[in-house]
């Protein structure tokens, strides 16, 4: 029998599309935004995952309200690649948290 608050059978069933977003941030609150490669306002990380996840990796997307000058559509190509390169290399198992990490290495350098 389905319990939805038994979170640890092997029965629990998800609703999905699952997603969420992520804030990225620098680790470090001593370091300023301009100091690296950070852009000046918020951005997230957002992530979606489909039925067959881990087999199958997240799509994930970028959500942030700067103009062309303050992250560029080049920048969010590049970022999304380094972010979907780590995904590929993690793929069969839960990778999005490699994704983050893939995300700030990008911003720090």
């Amino acid at each position: 029998e389905y319990d939805p608050d038994d979170y640890f059978g092997e029965n629990r069933r998800y609703d999905h599309p699952i997603e969420y977003s992520v804030l990225l941030q620098p680790q470090d609150d001593t370091v300023e935004p301009m100091d690296e490669l950070w852009p000046p306002k918020n951005i997230s990380l957002c992530v979606r995952y489909p039925p067959e996840y881990p087999d199958v990796l997240p799509t994930v997307s970028l959500a942030h309200d700067m103009n062309y000058f303050e992250f560029s559509e080049r920048a969010s190509r590049a970022l999304l690649d380094a972010v979907k390169g780590s995904m590929e290399g993690e793929s069969g198992m839960p990778c999005v948290m490699g994704a983050v990490h893939a995300a700030r290495e990008f911003f720090e350098g």
